[in-house]
Formats: structure tokens, C-alpha cells, sequence
């Protein structure tokens, strides 16, 4: 019988995955230890060096994962019942998705990461949590994934799903009223969050007119700055903060959770 684990590897069939891979030089695709432990500190699990990690993954594929992991007795070429937009037939995925064993233990974990970076009509150049396109695009994603797991993850016992946001900025005004409970923290209703570090001054070309005004009908282009931070301090060098990177691109220990 394939374990879950197993089964989400199996349906993993994006190209970018192994190009990335390779390119890299890690096509085990293995999370870093600073970026294990600043994840597990946000969603309260330690999260074990040889996680399984994916892209851009198809939550239609965790879908399936879970249903043959529950169902080992079905035959693969045997058809599945739908049940409750599960399963979409659209592209729709997650970020990242990790996942593992957890220790001494037959429960495995899963963890959904949903990335947002720049946006060229916000001020600041990042992109916003409250914005409409953005509450449409994640009503959807937590639509689906409350029928695969069920709004109080009871469809799955021993599997337990998180979810978390990585961006700029928080997402404080994130709408999430009709979210599963369990991608939201309780004491806030807002989902867990952690921050994608991302470089200011950033370049941006836009379609415009002669008249150097942009508009998506514009027969040129021209290249924007789009942000330039002034006195905006890298929070990856803040002290005491675990996970702290000192100038020189090392890990501070002094600020580590496991000293």
C-alpha cells in the first residue's frame, strides 16, 4: 500500500519542479534549516530536514492523494466519485506544499504556502491581501480546500493540513469568514504568516502611448521604477529574532529557537 507521502510524489508532474531542481543542484527539492524552523515556530510543528517539498502543486493532485491514500482497497484505473468540489478539472494550486511524518507517530502533515510579492498598483510596490482579485483567488483555494479536508480536517483523522501566507506584509485584512477554521488562528481568525523577503527598487516595463502615459492599448513601452525603499531596514537582520541572518550571510545563533 503507497503511503501519502508517496502518493503526493507520484502525482508531482510539474516540469518546473525538476528543471529547478537540477538547475540548482537539489532535486530533492529540501527545505533550508532556517526556513524549516522559522515555519514550524509560525504553525506550532517541527518540521523534519527531509520533508517533501513541491511547487506550484495541483490541489486537484492532493485530492487524489488523500482519497487513495483513505481508498487503498480501489483499483487506479477504477473511478472516483467527485464529492463536493474536491476535485475542480481546473489548474488551481498551492504555492508550496510540504509534507511529512511526524515523529514517533503515525499522523502526517501537510502544509499549504500561498506567496504574494509585487503588485504595480499598490504604492509601495507589494502586493495587499485585501484586495478583491486577491479575496476572489483565495476564496476559491480555501473553497476547495475545506471539501478535500473538510472544515474540521474530519475527513482525514491522522492527516492534519496548515496553512500559511508569505508576503511583504501581513495580511491583516485578509477576509476569511467563510475559511475552514483550521487555516485561521484561533486568537485572531486571520491566517498564520511569515515574511518573504523581498528586494526594494524593483523594474517594471508597462505598455503606454507617445505621450508616456501607460495603458494596456499602448503601442510602446516604456521601463518604471517601480518602488525604491528609503530607511526600510532588512527585517532578516533585525536582533533578536529567531533566524536571525547576521551581514556576513550567516545564521546567528544567539537568536535561534534550538540554540
Amino acid at each position: 500500500m503507497a503511503g501519502l507521502i508517496e502518493l503526493l510524489e507520484r502525482f508531482n508532474r510539474k516540469e518546473r519542479f525538476f528543471l529547478i531542481g537540477q538547475a540548482l543542484g537539489n532535486e530533492d527539492f529540501r527545505l533550508s534549516e532556517d526556513f524549516r524552523r522559522k515555519l514550524g515556530c509560525e504553525i506550532g510543528v517541527e518540521i523534519p530536514c527531509d520533508a517533501f517539498a513541491a511547487m506550484d502543486y495541483h490541489l486537484d493532485a492532493v485530492a487524489g492523494s488523500l482519497w487513495k491514500y483513505r481508498n487503498p482497497e480501489h483499483q487506479m484505473t477504477k473511478d472516483f466519485p467527485k464529492r463536493d468540489r474536491m476535485v475542480t478539472g481546473t489548474q488551481q494550486d498551492i504555492d508550496l506544499l510540504i509534507a511529512f511524518k511526524e515523529k514517533d507517530s503515525d499522523v502526517r502533515h501537510l502544509v499549504f504556502l500561498e506567496a504574494k510579492g509585487y503588485e504595480s498598483n499598490n504604492s509601495d510596490g507589494y502586493t495587499r491581501w485585501d484586495t478583491k482579485d486577491i479575496y476572489d483567488q483565495m476564496q476559491k483555494k480555501a473553497s476547495q480546500l475545506g471539501s478535500i479536508f473538510g472544515p474540521d480536517k474530519r475527513n482525514s483523522p491522522k492527516v492534519i493540513p496548515h496553512f500559511c501566507l508569505m508576503s511583504h506584509s501581513p495580511s491583516e485584512n485578509l477576509a476569511t469568514d467563510n475559511w475552514p477554521e483550521w487555516m485561521r488562528k484561533e486568537e485572531s481568525a486571520q491566517p498564520h504568516w511569515i515574511e518573504l523577503c523581498l528586494p526594494s527598487d524593483r523594474l517594471l516595463v508597462t505598455r503606454c502611448h507617445p505621450s508616456g502615459e501607460s495603458s494596456m492599448e499602448g503601442e510602446r513601452f516604456r521601463i518604471v521604477r517601480q518602488y525604491e525603499a528609503e530607511g526600510i531596514t532588512d527585517s532578516r537582520y533585525e536582533r533578536n529574532k529567531p533566524g536571525r541572518t547576521t551581514k556576513a550571510g550567516k545564521r546567528d545563533r544567539r537568536y535561534s529557537v534550538n540554540r
